[in-house]
C-alpha cells in the first residue's frame, strides 16, 4: 500500500512514513525524511523552546529517560560503539 508525502508530494509505501496513533490511516502526514526536515527546522527555529519541551519530558518519563542514559553510558559514552551497536541492531534485528 502507498501513501502520498503531504510536504514532498512523492507516493511512497507506508514503512517510509512515521506511525501515528491518532491520525485516521494510523501514519503521519509526511514521510520519514520530510518529517525529520521539519523537525530539524522546528529545533533550529527555536532550540530554547525544544529544549524546555526535552527537559519537560525527561521529568514527566524518568524511567524511559533513565533507560536510554543507561544504554549510552554502558557504550561508555563514546560515538564509535554507539554507531557500531546501531549497525549490529540494524544486522540482526528483525
Amino acid at each position: 500500500m502507498e501513501k502520498q508525502c503531504t510536504r514532498c508530494l512523492e507516493f511512497k509505501t507506508l514503512d517510509q512514513f512515521y506511525r501515528r496513533s491518532a491520525s485516521k490511516d494510523k501514519f503521519q502526514a509526511q514521510c520519514k525524511p520530510c518529517k525529520n526536515a521539519i523537525n530539524w527546522e522546528s529545533y533550529a527555529a527555536n532550540p530554547a523552546k525544544k529544549l524546555t519541551q526535552n527537559l519537560s519530558w525527561r521529568a514527566k518519563n524518568p524511567e524511559s529517560y533513565a533507560k536510554c542514559n543507561r544504554g549510552i553510558g554502558l557504550l561508555g559514552d563514546d560515538a564509535t560503539r554507539l554507531f557500531a551497536a546501531i549497525a549490529y541492531l540494524k544486522e540482526y534485528s528483525a
